[in-house]
């Protein structure tokens, strides 16, 4: 299987995808920064196909040290992402925060986006703030649905 995918990634057609990737990134990898290291084309998801076919959204250039990290990794980081989600949330309320995150402008870098969430949840006043206007938000739905 392993054999197959390597050769398909010599295909012309993934070639071609892996260099509008890389010229969309500006040949910079997009977790480091960095212009001078080699790049990969890392896909964030597997589609079922091949892989020219993966929508662009779900591929992004990153470096030797960067491709090497999050291959390592990420089966590590969304197993526990996904534990402490299933020991805290309901599925629905899962569901909620996946639509939450998909619906999240694109225009902000993830790391930025990341440190965001992580303030939201961990700091006391932030989340009492937002179920604040949780509420209110349901409040002020409610008047204008009873007017």
């Amino acid at each position: 299987m392993k054999n197959n995918y390597q050769q398909k990634l010599l295909d012309p057609r993934w070639q071609k995808k892996r260099l509008e990737i890389l010229s969309r990134d500006d040949f910079t990898c997009q977790s480091c920064f960095s212009k001078v290291d080699t790049l990969h084309v890392h896909h964030r998801i597997y589609q079922a196909g091949d892989p020219w076919d993966t929508q662009d959204i779900y591929l992004i250039s990153l470096c030797d040290n960067c491709h090497a990290h999050e291959t390592n990794n990420l089966k590590f980081s969304s197993d526990s992402f996904t534990k402490i989600l299933k020991s805290r949330f309901f599925s629905y309320e899962i569901d909620a925060i996946a639509e939450g995150f998909a619906e999240m402008p694109r225009e902000y870098p993830s790391d930025v986006l990341s440190e965001v969430i992580k303030y939201s949840f961990s700091d006391e006043t932030a989340l009492e703030s937002m179920v604040n206007m949780y509420f209110d938000s349901i409040s002020n739905n409610l008047e204008k649905a009873n007017g």
